[in-house]
């Protein structure tokens, strides 16, 4: 039950973090003294971020849940890993040492899901293709 709980806490997280980056104009994310960074990137690769993570955000609970190819839940939490340590990386760059170490505890929190799932929730070998 705690590793569902962080996968939906996870999920809403990136989930509101990517439509906020694709529903809203530069413009308005470079208002939020928070978002300094989108000075630097072009408005394209912050709808591909916000993309990515709303996909990330479906992978991390949606394959689980409905039982078809889990393994794409643990895909989604290394993929979302590693955006996390580019965000981590872009906010160090910038001096922005808060900002770090709340995209380090989301990047812990996603690799949690990749290593700790237990054995009965993982897929066995060839779980896609068993012959009926």
């Amino acid at each position: 039950m705690i590793m569902w709980g962080i996968q939906i806490f996870l999920a809403l997280a990136f989930g509101a973090a990517g439509t906020m980056k694709l529903v809203r104009s530069k413009a308005q994310l470079a208002a939020n003294p928070h978002m300094g960074w989108v000075h630097s990137i072009p408005e394209d690769r912050i709808k591909l971020l916000g993309v990515a993570e709303i996909l990330g955000a479906i992978g991390l609970v949606v394959p689980m849940a409905i039982g078809i190819a889990p393994i794409l839940t643990r895909v989604a939490a290394v993929c979302l890993a590693t955006l996390m340590g580019g965000a981590a990386a872009t906010h160090t760059m910038r001096g922005e040492s808060a900002a770090v170490a709340t995209r380090e505890d989301g990047k812990e929190l996603c690799d949690s899901l990749r290593h700790f799932r237990p054995e009965s929730e993982r897929p066995q070998r060839g779980y896609l293709w068993k012959r009926q």
